[in-house]
């Protein structure tokens, strides 16, 4: 920006009317020329990426390892956004495919039994954290799809790699640009990446053989934004500066641990200075009386020993002093920015709830919103891309068994396509902070018809569709028993609620 032409207004004749120099208004500063060594890479959030991923990465790896702000605030997250693994509950869409809801009942259930097996067969659920993971610390992760050299029958491999692997390059060739190593057309829409490795250019697709090569995992902030930026980088400098205050604090308590106290001797002046002087003529130790102080300290001395003191001689133990009020406030107050940068609650990442309940359903409530968001983020860009390979690489070896209305031209069909894919995805759910009142209010909510069972049900990790048919199932078990057999069960089952 010019700031000695900050705005220019034209009259209908095209010549300049008027020329308004950039006062403080409308820049913020408090005094002109404030702002003018402030380091800025512009609006283009690639500019800023392009000038600093690279150390700042390397801050993030090492905040990570050192400091338990930068650590808590991405694995406590990660325990809920991710937890065991995100499992996705197929329920295709019958309608959208032409066939009848049983049919879709259980395509649904062939899909997600083979999508499981696999995904345990790949270690597809611990490999989800450590994508989310690198995603959160650096910026970038990559998620290699391998076709070749894969043992056990596996349609591919799953190979995790860190956001290192693109090679952070900015220029502009004939059909592409390639922005921090990213490839992308002339409306920033991604096509593939150079790679660190050696410089080659791998595409997401592979335009032969139509095969997913990679996935890039980045939660996007930024519109054109085609690299992530560590979520930690907000606070690179707080919590750097935070362990120097830790460093001198521990510091300091460590003297104050191993210093036991100090020799207290004769104050007279006269008689230490004389004791100076016969040491200094070479006197002998028993010649120098009332000496300043004795050379020995006390692990000097055998086990069993008595450490003798001169005359008048003292000794005078520390008190052990705790850290100054700026130490606990340094601390607070750092968890509350490391909480405002992230979106998460202090008392989330600290797991210290300590403020009454309506506090405590808050902070939880806030947190649940953030969680959830993160969650399908990763499973927009990863996850439903892995069960799609996967659909495919099962039908096309028979595995799975398409109707055949739409065996032919489901890969290129974008509704059967997404009517295949439709589910639900399950993974970590919040806890009850006051199970009775929680739980009887949901009940309460369904009676009024502001929710249904199905809703009810997944709030407890649970499928509505799946808990009525096993009960439906466990009835008919029922049924078919004799008189006897049911009065037993039915007197069994008193006798437990009893107890």
């Amino acid at each position: 920006m010019n700031r000695n032409n900050f705005l220019m207004i034209y009259g209908n004749d095209g010549r300049l009317v008027n020329n308004i120099g950039a006062s403080n208004s409308f820049t913020g500063e408090s005094w002109a020329g404030q702002f003018n060594k402030w380091l800025t890479y512009g609006t283009d959030p690639n500019k800023y990426v392009e000038m600093t991923i690279e150390e700042l990465a390397e801050y993030q790896v090492a905040l990570y390892l050192t400091s338990p702000f930068a650590k808590a605030s991405i694995n406590k997250p990660l325990t809920h956004i991710i937890g065991s693994g995100v499992y996705h509950k197929s329920h295709v869409n019958a309608k959208m495919l032409g066939i009848s809801k049983e049919s879709a009942k259980d395509l649904s259930k062939e899909i997600e039994h083979i999508l499981h097996y696999e995904k345990l067969n790949l270690n597809y659920y611990e490999k989800q954290e450590i994508l989310c993971r690198e995603a959160m610390l650096t910026g970038d992760s990559i998620l290699y799809f391998v076709h070749e050299d894969n043992p056990d029958g596996r349609p591919f491999d799953l190979v995790v790699a860190g956001g290192n692997e693109i090679n952070n390059v900015t220029q502009s060739l004939l059909d592409h640009t390639i922005i921090n190593g990213v490839i992308v057309d002339k409306f920033y829409r991604k096509k593939g990446i150079v790679r660190s490795y050696d410089n080659s250019i791998m595409f997401y697709v592979d335009p032969e053989t139509n095969q997913r090569n990679f996935i890039q995992m980045m939660f996007q902030e930024r519109a054109s934004q085609v690299r992530g930026m560590p979520v930690n980088a907000v606070i690179t400098s707080l919590l750097k500066n935070i362990e120097k205050v830790w460093g001198a604090t521990t510091a300091r308590m460590v003297q104050e641990a191993i210093l036991l106290g100090y020799f207290a001797t004769d104050s007279d002046v006269m008689k230490q200075t004389q004791n100076l002087s016969a040491r200094a003529r070479g006197k002998s130790k028993t010649e120098a009386t009332n000496e300043l102080s004795e050379k020995r300290s006390v692990d000097s001395l055998n086990p069993g020993s008595m450490y003798i003191f001169d005359n008048n001689g003292s000794m005078k133990f520390n008190d052990l002093k705790t850290p100054s009020s700026n130490f606990g406030n340094a601390n607070i107050w750092t968890l509350n920015l490391v909480a405002l940068a992230t979106g998460y609650s202090p008392e989330y990442i600290l797991s210290k709830y300590e403020t009454s309940y309506s506090g405590h359903k808050g902070a939880l409530n806030d947190v649940w919103t953030k969680v959830l968001k993160q969650r399908n983020t990763f499973v927009r860009i990863t996850d439903n891309v892995v069960n799609w390979e996967l659909i495919k690489a099962k039908v096309d070896d028979g595995t799975i068994k398409l109707p055949n209305k739409i065996k032919n031209d489901y890969k290129t069909n974008y509704y059967y396509k997404n009517a295949l894919l439709a589910g639900t995805t399950l993974g970590e759910i919040p806890k009850h902070i006051n199970p009775l009142q929680e739980v009887t209010a949901q009940i309460k909510a369904e009676e009024a018809g502001y929710n249904l069972k199905a809703d009810n049900a997944l709030k407890h990790g649970n499928v509505w569709d799946d808990v009525k048919e096993e009960w439906f199932e466990e009835q008919n078990e029922f049924n078919q028993r004799k008189p006897q057999e049911q009065a037993e069960i039915i007197k069994e089952a008193d006798q437990e609620e009893k107890k």
